[in-house]
């Protein structure tokens, strides 16, 4: 295995990192992007007073062999539907960079995957195209002295897809997705008011 002790230098600041290679760091990679959406998707919606906005939960199947169910949350307001989801899988114990002999890779990954849409409106029923970035992790387990595990070997893949909203009446509605890396989902969504 390559990369288990791993040295970087940024400037005057140099860190060690066990077991990750830090160019493909999962929270550098995407704090970057949910920040920039995060910013993004409400200042468009700012410039509109009294924009609909609504908030849903829903359950998906990624493309993977085991472990593929996951959950997640989207928002949308006006036009513009973003949406998060993960499987959550994880070895035993806690999430420690460590390793020994005893250190085997399981046969899971996490997952997860980030998408942001634009709602195309048809009375109660809406379509909404959406494109995303999704991620896999390798998870390695060390069960001794204590259980510990760790995620390694990032994978990205581009996720397209699309939703069929419909709306049950003025406060919920379903969801129904698939897609390319989210192969398909189900959910509900409730609208908060205009805000």
């Amino acid at each position: 295995m390559e990369g288990w002790l791993v040295s970087f230098k940024r400037g005057r600041f140099s860190a060690w990192i066990i077991g990750v290679n830090p160019s493909k760091c999962f929270l550098m990679k995407y704090l970057k992007l949910l920040i920039w959406v995060g910013l993004l998707f409400p200042a468009m919606e700012m410039a509109a007073k009294g924009t609909p906005v609504r908030v849903g939960m829903h359950v998906n199947y990624f493309d993977l062999d085991k472990s593929a169910l996951g959950a997640g949350f989207s928002v949308q307001a006006s036009r513009f539907h973003f949406d998060m989801s993960s499987n959550f899988a994880r070895g035993e114990g806690r999430s420690q960079l460590r390793s020994n002999s005893s250190t085997r890779l399981l046969d899971y990954q996490r997952a997860g995957v980030v998408n942001a849409g634009y709602i195309i409106r048809f009375s109660r029923f809406n379509i909404i195209p959406k494109v995303g970035v999704g991620w896999t992790f390798d998870i390695w387990q060390t069960p001794e002295p204590k259980p510990t595990f760790y995620l390694y070997n990032e994978r990205n893949y581009l996720n397209v897809g699309i939703i069929f909203d419909y709306r049950l009446n003025d406060r919920y509605g379903i969801q129904f997705q698939a897609g390319k890396f989210e192969r398909f989902g189900v959910g509900f969504n409730y609208y908060l008011g205009n805000l």
